[in-house]
């Protein structure tokens, strides 16, 4: 079972937010060692992107 994913504050919805969380993820994917967690970041990184550009997407969406 796919465990839910923290509601984001409505203030944290727009498109700044996002932006600075794919910024923090690439960071982390530049830190890291092992191929699969560097992966991982950027496909998060990617999927935060992805939101800052089509709002309707988030949190509320995935729930849908």
């Amino acid at each position: 079972m796919r465990e839910k994913t923290p509601d984001v504050p409505a203030e944290e919805r727009d498109e700044p937010w996002y932006i600075q969380r794919a910024e923090q993820e690439l960071e982390l994917a530049q830190r890291a060692e092992h191929p699969a967690v560097v992966h991982a970041h950027y496909l998060i990184a990617e999927s935060y992107l992805e939101r800052a550009n089509d709002p309707e997407q988030g949190p509320a969406a995935e729930a849908a």
